[in-house]
């Protein structure tokens, strides 16, 4: 076993989420947030590591990856350890020389109940066509929830599914639905060509691994215009700035345009954040807004602050704010008022959550700055 599956086998064996290596020392593990120093396992040299991570990949993706290294640009690959680990890995060349990023992908997903989403989510991604968003700052769990999301597509419907991925996470069996995976460079030049293709592929869902500009915004929408089911991640904290995020990303002379074709296929989105549990470990809180024809009405007419409203009255249609999330978290004591207070983008509409709730600590509550 070489010193790659090692420090892999040994950040499993410890919990940690990611393995950091930035210089030729040492790794560092993240478990639960915190960067840890390892000590245990020795590091090659950073070109014995990379050589190791290559020999998991096909001889002419090896020949490509090592260009990319040579032409100064990093590498954004996922492979199986030897005990069967799906490992997310970043390969980049820096002033400390190559650094590696690995990402350590849970062996057995998570249900959504185990994770938590609101179970009117269910809802959304069994309509026949739209487009559903999962959206969080990096690492706050999107793609473990659209994972589980469509763990429960699979085991209740009969689709095609088609994901397009940079790079392929989790990997499906099928089940009562088919599954087509492509990987972005593997399989596929870039998002552009995958999306273009995606009509003539017959699927029913599409899963588009991130909207990272406008073009791919504007083919998701487009594919939901035309009868699919969309689901996509974006790196935004809620649902308002979500919609913002993507009408901002169109020019002056198509936001009208564009406005309107996301008020009419954006089904939902749901926002996440994980935070620190007391009894250790992370748990997640979220945001879910349902697009209702009151919120379509809000997007065409530009005035997305007042869907905060829908999000806070919205509770029959299955809707929840961050901040319902937050104390309800720390009503339960999973959190502490002070990690709920530092996850919220409106302290004070949480602060007033929290003093209304006869269960929350308000010495806690009054000792926070």
């Amino acid at each position: 076993m070489n010193e790659l599956e090692q420090l892999i086998n040994f950040a499993e064996t410890r919990g940690a989420t990611d393995i950091i290596i930035s210089d030729q020392s040492q790794a560092h593990l993240r478990i639960n947030r915190k960067i840890m120093a390892c000590t245990e396992i020795l590091i090659p040299s950073t070109q014995a590591l990379l050589e190791q991570v290559l020999e998991k990949f096909p001889l002419s993706v090896q020949s490509r990856y090592k260009n990319n290294i040579q032409e100064g640009c990093d590498i954004d690959c996922a492979f199986n350890s030897q005990s069967n680990t799906r490992i997310r890995a970043n390969i980049f060349p820096s002033i400390n020389g190559l650094e590696f990023a690995f990402r350590l992908i849970p062996k057995n997903r998570m249900t959504i109940e185990q994770i938590g989403l609101p179970t009117s989510v269910i809802d959304c991604v069994k309509r026949q066509s739209g487009l559903f968003l999962v959206t969080g700052i990096s690492g706050s769990g999107k793609t473990t929830t659209l994972a589980s999301l469509l763990d429960v597509i699979n085991a209740t419907t009969h689709k095609h599914i088609l994901t397009i991925e940079d790079p392929i996470e989790y990997v499906f069996e099928n089940k009562k639905c088919v599954f087509s995976q492509r990987e972005i460079v593997t399989h596929v030049q870039n998002y552009q060509i995958a999306l273009r293709s995606a009509v003539r592929e017959n699927a029913d869902i599409i899963l588009i691994g991130e909207m990272r500009d406008y073009s791919t915004v504007k083919a998701a929408i487009e594919l939901a215009e035309t009868g699919h089911l969309v689901l996509s991640t974006l790196h935004t904290r809620n649902s308002i700035s979500t919609i913002d995020r993507i009408l901002s990303m169109a020019t002056t002379d198509e936001q009208q345009h564009m406005r309107a074709m996301i008020s009419t296929q954006l089904i939902g989105v749901i926002s996440q954040t994980l935070l620190r549990r007391k009894i250790g470990g992370l748990i997640a809180s979220f945001e879910f807004l349902k697009v209702t024809p009151a919120v379509r009405n809000l997007i065409r007419e530009d005035k997305l602050p007042l869907i905060y409203n829908e999000l806070q009255t919205g509770m029959k249609e299955g809707m929840m704010s961050m901040e319902d999330s937050l104390t309800r978290l720390v009503e339960r004591d999973l959190i502490s008022v002070s990690d709920a207070m530092n996850s919220t983008s409106k302290p004070e509409i949480l602060r007033t959550l929290l003093k209304a709730s006869p269960t929350v600590n308000q010495f806690e509550l009054e000792s926070f700055i």
